[in-house]
């Protein structure tokens, strides 16, 4: 094991395993990849994750695998599995509880191939998928920021179902689309995470992911939309697993106003661009507004969203929120 040093404050850093080739300069006719593997209680489940990845049949790959101060022994579990399936791998354990997107920017700053794929360890991944994406990116060139695909459901013991993302949400507007996605993506978020393998200059050149937001991918594909065209791989290459520790099913319940936060912040990032794009985003962003409000939110952190969509002359019943978030009252 190699101590590669951090920060102060960062996440403690060691490359893992009989050090074969992890950032050694390689003499390969093939771009090299990296897939992120991002764990947070993930113990039970990083095995098949981590075995997915030692069975790929692309030679070319770099390993990070990152783990956000878990407290189910995910740390021993991913050393145990690097070591059985003879894996290198760079491993970011941090100390205490950053956030996803904190995360994935330390990650980021690791990275030192052209294309990267970020993969929690709950999932993982059939033995073609970064040849799969890698060829697609290759020959779509620099104007592609990113591949997406459909991908397999999986019960929480691993039970591969036999739907497919793309059938359980058909109302998915603009998936199995290529090309210029952005006013699409800003009307409903339709990309897999767990599918995607981008252009790690590409997300450098958008700024990274915004530690303020809980959430991080509809944010990321948006901006990366809005400056870059992006490609679509119907082949489904990899397995979501769903179960109540899922970053999907933790923004349930009382998580809901993290969801709410994030895309409000999201959708602002977006105003300026048209008018008719503001008045889009406005009603939007009035929508996530009152649901925050009558669940319970903070009146003065909503009322600038609700009043914008007032401003707008389309609504006479936006009003009422905007004035009783205005004088402070309660929205529960």
């Amino acid at each position: 094991m190699v101590s590669i040093g951090c920060a102060d404050g960062e996440p403690s850093a060691q490359v893992t395993g009989p050090q074969r080739g992890l950032y050694h300069e390689r003499v390969m006719e093939t771009p090299g990849a990296t897939i992120v593997v991002a764990s947070y209680n993930h113990a039970q489940y990083v095995d098949q994750c981590i075995a997915s990845l030692a069975a790929q049949d692309y030679a070319n790959v770099d390993v990070i695998v990152t783990d956000d101060a878990s407290t189910d022994g995910s740390v021993a579990a991913i050393e145990d599995a690097l070591a059985r399936y003879g894996l290198t791998a760079l491993t970011l354990f941090a100390s205490t509880n950053r956030g996803i997107c904190a995360t994935f920017n330390a990650a980021l700053a690791a990275i030192r191939t052209p294309y990267v794929a970020f993969l929690a360890a709950d999932d993982w991944m059939a033995p073609s998928r970064i040849s799969r994406q890698v060829a697609l990116l290759e020959a779509a060139g620099p104007n592609v920021a990113l591949v997406y695909g459909d991908l397999y459901q999986a019960a929480a013991n691993g039970d591969v179902q036999e739907t497919l993302y793309s059938s359980m949400y058909p109302e998915s507007w603009g998936f199995g689309r290529s090309g210029d996605l952005y006013q699409l993506l800003l009307r409903h978020t339709f990309i897999p995470a767990p599918s995607v393998m981008a252009r790690a200059s590409c997300l450098r050149e958008v700024g990274g992911y915004d530690e303020r937001l809980a959430i991080e991918d509809h944010d990321m594909w948006l901006r990366l939309a809005r400056r870059y065209r992006l490609a679509f791989l119907a082949e489904p290459l990899v397995y979501y697993r769903a179960h109540p520790a899922s970053l999907s099913m933790w923004f349930s319940g009382q998580r809901e106003r993290l969801r709410w936060e994030t895309r409000l912040l999201m959708y602002a990032k977006h105003l300026g661009v048209s008018s008719d794009q503001d008045a889009m985003l406005a009603e939007q962003m009035y929508v996530e507004a009152k649901a925050a409000y009558r669940a319970g939110a903070d009146p003065a952190a909503v009322r600038g969203y609700l009043w914008r969509w007032v401003r707008t002359g389309r609504s006479t019943a936006a009003l009422g929120y905007a004035v009783a978030a205005q004088l402070g009252v309660p929205g529960t």
